[in-house]
């Protein structure tokens, strides 16, 4: 019963930890870069693609801190890959932003109802 309860108190911290670094690493930490990028950058897109990998690749470093025991494996093959299409299945809500995480350039192909979102959609279109 109290290692059951300890298990619920440990998920749900880890859970608000790892959306508080998704909202707020990204307001505070990576806002002011992305804001950079969209005033100065040349090739905005490339900038934004470096920013998104480098905010998502932290997200999986502190997974990874906060859940030791959490593995996954990405085989040689995909790391390497260059210039191809990825298709992932969708197993957990992670599998896009681990893609994101894995490769510095990138682009994501989203469902056009998403541009509909407010806030989100803005972001999408940006």
């Amino acid at each position: 019963m109290f290692s059951a309860l300890r298990k619920i108190v440990y998920d749900f911290t880890v859970t608000v930890i790892l959306w508080a670094y998704y909202i707020m690493g990204f307001l505070v930490l990576f806002s002011p870069f992305y804001l950079i990028a969209f005033i100065f950058s040349v090739r905005r897109e490339e900038a934004f693609q470096r920013l998104n990998h480098r905010l998502h690749r932290l997200f999986f470093t502190l997974l990874q801190v906060l859940v030791p025991n959490v593995k996954w494996h990405i085989s040689e093959e995909v790391k390497a890959l260059r210039s191809c299409i990825i298709i992932a299945n969708h197993l957990s809500f992670l599998d896009p932003i681990l893609f994101v995480s894995l490769f510095e350039k990138q682009k994501t192909i989203v469902k056009s109802d998403y541009f509909r979102l407010p806030v989100f959609g803005w972001i999408l279109r940006t």
